[in-house]
């Protein structure tokens, strides 16, 4: 068996083994969840953006005065359907801070979000994508951890941020933040949600 028929058995094993925990966990719509408008297409590398209901996300939002948005994924299209990449630090210490997929609704459901929005980076052609997705999926099979350290420099564990610049920097080439970073004392320069809005190139997909 040759690589070229490796590749596509290799995705839809992956394929596979994340939709059937996905389906169980509960990506189905139902009364007032987030449900994304049938005009509004997704790919593979958009950027999705929420403002959340905690008080840590306030918290967030208050250090970074130059965006209302505390928490960053991105979207992977796997068979058609749009799942967001992301990482999330598990307060019940439960084991769920880990690189995860979720679905888009999930992630803008309005236990979790309060503003939402959707962007996409320019000059991301399809091999790129591919590029991102095959990435994407990588670092979610490893099982990485969230990064308590804060440390960009370690590629072993991510916060969200980081692990949204990290995909696109590896995958892509792009360096989303073009070098910004906030300081805070005590912490090592820190990714925040407005060092990858502020990207020049890009454009507006969906807000709420």
């Amino acid at each position: 068996m040759n690589a070229s028929q490796i590749v596509p058995i290799a995705r839809a094993v992956a394929f596979a083994g994340l939709i059937i925990p996905l389906v169980l966990t509960g990506c189905r719509k139902g009364g007032g969840e987030f449900s994304l408008p049938q005009d509004v297409c997704l790919l593979t590398g958009d950027l999705v953006l929420r403002s959340g209901t905690g008080v840590d996300s306030h918290a967030i939002t208050a250090a970074d005065s130059g965006c209302p948005y505390s928490h960053i994924g991105m979207v992977v299209n796997i068979e058609g359907q749009p799942f967001v990449i992301h990482i999330v630090p598990d307060s019940s210490n439960a084991g769920s801070d880990t690189v995860r997929l979720d679905c888009i609704e999930d992630f803008f459901h309005p236990r979790r979000a309060t503003h939402g929005l959707i962007c996409r980076v320019g000059k991301v052609d399809s091999a790129r994508r591919r590029a991102l997705e095959e990435t994407s999926l990588s670092l979610h099979g490893k099982g990485l951890a969230f990064d308590r350290s804060f440390n960009t420099l370690d590629h072993s564990a991510f916060y969200c941020t980081e692990l949204i610049w990290y995909i696109y920097k590896e995958a892509a080439g792009i360096d989303l933040t073009q070098s910004r970073r906030h300081t805070l004392p005590l912490l090592p320069p820190l990714i925040f949600c407005s060092d990858i809005t502020g990207y020049n190139d890009k454009e507006l997909i969906y807000k709420f």
